[in-house]
């Protein structure tokens, strides 16, 4: 109000001329104020809104989805369609096109990720020792050579179980780690989870699983979905040591000329491993009850306290001899004798799998602390 009374004085009006002028040409104050704003305003006036593009019509939106799908895979865009419908006489505005390009390109990948969520299969083990995942993964370069990790995971829980670093893996490696692991946790598992490998295959490791039979439980080819327990193990690991930090530090020793022993070098890099995996051991995880992994894991019965192994690995035989008699080609025998095998873990009350996200009836007897 007072810069508006200022204002007013300085064109030589004085308080109230406004409002009785407005009275005498019988409109508001207010109104006159704009009228006088809008004929003392400098410059061009305002300019309209433009006109938006009219939206193409039915025949159009079928023409540009025709030629989208005539178009090859790897030229799919913006671009492309354009030039495409250039060619026929059809134009198109570029925002448009960009929006059903996009959308075009959407729905496959929803449709994809919904067929995905619709399809999957959750497993829940509740018992501890009964399935065991076991596999290795490629970690760096040094002087002598790859180093590779070998990791044996629990599956009730995730609880690390065997970590060790060295050249590519073999049959005598995994051996090893099983016969410490098993001394430790007092008993070998039911099933073990290996990928197709080749120290997977060796005859010696065949002949010690079968001796303590154990069940080997191979994943299907190019598929490691199946070995999802370990392969998520070495994701934590990596990435709570910052492994990529860490072979760049190397790495740079080495091209300074300053490298240490590679011996030095990996004996550091299994020490942050190991402190990696101890930290998240003891990590309390939402999923287990603000629990620790190595809660759960003390308070867990052993598979072997809840079924006969015997019994179990001989119906697991039985139904493998079974699929083995059917006509079936490689790939589909190998998901044949992986259903069997945890069917056989869900009949015996070892494993829960719901599919497509929904949720059992049965209480998993991981969550329960004594």
């Amino acid at each position: 109000m007072k810069a508006r009374t200022t204002a007013a004085r300085k064109e030589g009006l004085r308080h109230g001329d406004l409002k009785r002028f407005a009275v005498m040409l019988g409109i508001s104050d207010r109104a006159l104020r704009k009228r006088r704003a809008k004929e003392q305003r400098v410059g061009p006036p305002r300019p309209a809104h433009r006109v938006r593009a009219s939206s193409p019509t039915r025949s159009v939106v079928r023409q540009a989805v025709r030629l989208w799908h005539q178009l090859v895979a790897p030229q799919n865009g913006i671009r492309s369609m354009i030039a495409a419908a250039l060619r026929v006489g059809l134009s198109l505005h570029r925002r448009w096109v960009e929006w059903l390009v996009h959308e075009l390109k959407r729905k496959p990948v929803e449709r994809l990720r919904r067929r995905i969520e619709r399809e999957r299969v959750h497993t829940a083990v509740l018992a501890r020792d009964a399935v065991w995942s076991c596999d290795e993964s490629y970690l760096t370069h040094d002087g002598n050579g790859r180093v590779h990790a070998l990791a044996l995971r629990e599956t009730h829980v995730p609880l690390t179980l065997w970590l060790s670093i060295g050249p590519p893996v073999h049959a005598q490696d995994i051996v090893r780690a099983l016969e410490r692991t098993a001394t430790t946790r007092g008993g070998w598992p039911l099933v073990l989870c290996l990928d197709n490998g080749g120290a997977n295959r060796n005859a010696e490791l065949m002949q010690v699983l079968a001796r303590e039979q154990v069940v080997a439980l191979y994943n299907v080819p190019h598929t490691p979905q199946h070995n999802a327990f370990v392969e998520r193990a070495f994701g934590e690991l990596k990435c709570a040591c910052n492994l990529a930090e860490l072979v760049a530090e190397a790495a740079r020793a080495g091209s300074c000329g300053c490298a240490s022993d590679p011996a030095q070098t990996r004996r550091a890099l299994h020490q942050q491993l190991q402190a990696a995996r101890d930290v998240l051991d003891n990590t309390p995880r939402w999923s287990l009850g603000a629990a620790t992994p190595a809660e759960i894991d003390r308070s867990t019965l052993r598979a072997d306290h809840l079924t006969s192994r015997a019994r179990f690995y001989a119906e697991v035989q039985a139904a493998l001899d079974c699929v083995a008699q059917q006509s079936l080609s490689s790939r589909a025998q190998r998901r044949a004798e992986r259903e069997a095998i945890w069917n056989a873990l869900t009949s015996h009350g070892l494993v829960v799998r719901t599919r497509g996200g929904g949720q059992s009836s049965r209480r998993s007897k991981r969550n329960l602390i004594a």
